[in-house]
């Protein structure tokens, strides 16, 4: 069985460096972001207990790849690169642009090149995929699905590992605790200016508590703090990570310009998309977008037929991850992941099962046969590693 020792010392490392690391995020984080990073990453090594049945210390596969998520990086590295480390000589990592400098730094302060075998890689796209992520015997993609599709064609023998997008709506009926429901959605929506995959990108609100909550939601956007995020750690929201969040910002606005109620603009001097509320009316065409910005996207409904047509469409289905419910409303409507009272994050454990069961969400790819599912990353390597043909037999 492998010793968790390792991961206990990277613990209490992290813990002795706390400032430091919470400085080096906050240049493009907020504060609160940070902090939430250094705990979790804490947590998750400190239980890594929890995994010992299946990480072992024997490194018989040689490399593995990830295409790193642009947010979280903290995190990140705990969850894509160091908890699978015992399974490989070398992971390598390509780490988008705006977050390149904070992981390199990180990597450093941390010793994961010694202690881990991670190394971030500066290279194309074009020359990771040719000369390592061809070469691999794990890929692990986080990212849009049809990137993950044109890089899946570059290693048709390993084992790939998609994390993509879910939805990850909530829903609150008409007999709510308006207040206990809108906290919850405000903070998950606001977390880290909006750049969160388990953040709500679609809010059903009764018709019957609507105004309510819209006025709720009003009064909180309005108390926010905006800026630069190490100018003042109070600073809730500010500049995003990636410009194309701007543009894409800019045209989401434009096309829901009539049922804009608050917000709706850019504040370019910092970079930052500012709080912004559209509502929709009762059946109207609910579109699944992905935000990475402070935006809430409301859907009206009155009726419980309204949700069904939404949550058995085609598209919901392929986003599907949580489902957060407030208040009275049909479970039979939602899928596996239905979360009462609160919102994905109050489940997050790097040592336990992510995702949903949308074919955009997760999916698991070795040989020609894909499962979409939920999946801890070092138990899916484990089960692969220990007998591939049944391995790849199990997948369904």
């Amino acid at each position: 069985m492998y010793s968790t020792k390792k991961f206990i010392s990277l613990a209490a490392k992290i813990q002795t460096k706390r400032g430091l690391i919470i400085s080096l995020l906050t240049h493009i984080e907020s504060y609160d972001t940070a902090v939430f990073e250094v705990e979790i990453a804490i947590k998750t090594l400190s239980e890594s207990d929890k995994q010992a049945t299946w990480i072992d210390s024997v490194n018989s596969e040689k490399t593995a790849c990830v295409f790193f998520p642009v947010n979280l990086p903290l995190y990140s590295l705990i969850l894509y690169a160091v908890m699978p480390a015992p399974f490989f000589d070398k992971t390598l990592l390509r780490v988008p642009l705006a977050a390149r400098e904070t992981v390199n730094q990180l990597v450093g302060l941390l010793d994961l090149k010694q202690d881990f075998g991670v190394y971030p890689v500066t290279a194309t796209r074009q020359t990771f995929l040719d000369a390592f992520i061809s070469e691999a015997d794990v890929v692990i993609f986080t990212g849009q699905y049809h990137n993950s599709l044109e890089v899946r064609k570059y290693c048709p023998r390993a084992l790939f590992l998609f994390n993509g997008f879910g939805v990850n709506p909530v829903i609150i009926g008409p007999d709510a605790d308006l207040e206990i429901a809108i906290e919850k959605t405000f903070q998950a929506r606001t977390f880290n200016s909006g750049q969160d995959c388990m953040a709500p990108d679609l809010i059903w609100i009764h018709t019957h508590s609507s105004q309510e909550c819209i006025k709720l939601l009003i009064q909180k956007c309005q108390l926010l703090l905006i800026g630069i995020y190490n100018q003042n750690t109070l600073n809730k929201i500010g500049p995003v990570l990636e410009q194309t969040t701007l543009v894409k910002s800019e045209i989401l606005f434009s096309k829901y310009k009539n049922n804009i109620v608050y917000g709706g603009n850019i504040d370019r001097s910092i970079g930052a998309v500012l709080p912004t509320i559209i509502v929709l009316p009762p059946r109207s065409s609910v579109a699944i977008h992905e935000f990475f910005a402070p935006i809430f996207y409301i859907a009206l409904y009155s009726d419980e037929s309204e949700l069904q047509t939404f949550f058995t469409s085609k598209s919901y289905l392929e986003v599907q991850m949580y489902e957060s419910v407030f208040g009275t409303v049909s479970h039979s409507l939602f899928g596996k992941k239905i979360i009462n009272n609160n919102t994905p994050e109050s489940i997050d454990d790097g040592n336990a099962e992510f995702g949903g069961y949308g074919s955009k969400v997760n999916t698991i790819n070795y040989g020609k046969k894909i499962a979409c599912r939920p999946m801890l990353i070092s138990h899916e390597i484990a089960r692969w590693r220990a007998d591939k043909k049944a391995y790849l037999l199990a997948l369904v």
